[in-house]
């Protein structure tokens, strides 16, 4: 399986759901390889923090699209789940992600600056993979948020309004503005290792 965690905008925390996902998914005894697209190299720096006690994650860079058409079967064949950063850019790589995944995760802050940019840039990418890839499985994935306040259920109804017009779904699950998703990261793990016993600090 391949799935993606995309978005236009910078700071949507692509990033942080990706690295989460890879170490629930080891975690969890699959086989998973994390492709950086982003040429922040973000999923780079965490690995190499790693603890050594913690399980490995391979991973692997591929910063443009000719990149995945070159290598992406060679690298991710004898995976169970590949896990895809992409990068905060309107170019061709973020329409071929969405092409060739068979979910993609859009990670979405609850603010006016984000919904903006989704409605407007990203949506245009989003519809013309979507019409070729009729497979794709896409998922808003509400990020930074400050629960029970009314920013959060007017973003949430606008994002439900997308149903109506894609086939995207806004998950029930989000993710809290907490500090130790910032925590884990520093550490080389992920939340869920971060609360696991042996490597509780």
């Amino acid at each position: 399986m391949i799935i993606s965690s995309v978005s236009v905008k910078g700071g949507s925390g692509k990033t942080t759901i990706c690295l989460n996902l890879a170490s629930y998914f080891v975690l969890e005894g699959y086989k998973v390889i994390i492709i950086d697209a982003d040429i922040n190299g973000n999923i780079t720096r965490f690995l190499d923090s790693r603890p050594d006690e913690a399980p490995a994650i391979p991973h692997a860079v591929l910063n443009s699209e000719s990149d995945f058409k070159n290598n992406f079967d060679d690298i991710t064949k004898g995976y169970d789940i590949v896990l895809i950063d992409g990068r905060p850019a309107i170019d061709s790589l973020a329409f071929y992600l969405l092409m060739i995944s068979n979910v993609a995760i859009i990670p979405i802050k609850p603010s006016p600056l984000d919904m903006w940019t989704n409605d407007d840039i990203f949506m245009k990418i989003y519809h013309k993979a979507n019409d070729k890839n009729t497979d794709l499985r896409s998922f808003f994935l509400m990020n930074c948020v400050k629960p029970a306040t009314n920013l959060l259920y007017e973003c949430k109804a606008l994002l439900y309004d997308y149903k109506a017009n894609t086939n995207i779904t806004t998950l029930d699950a989000e993710i809290t503005d907490r500090v130790i998703y910032a925590e884990s990261i520093m550490q080389g793990l992920g939340v869920l290792e971060m609360k696991a016993a042996k490597y509780a600090t």
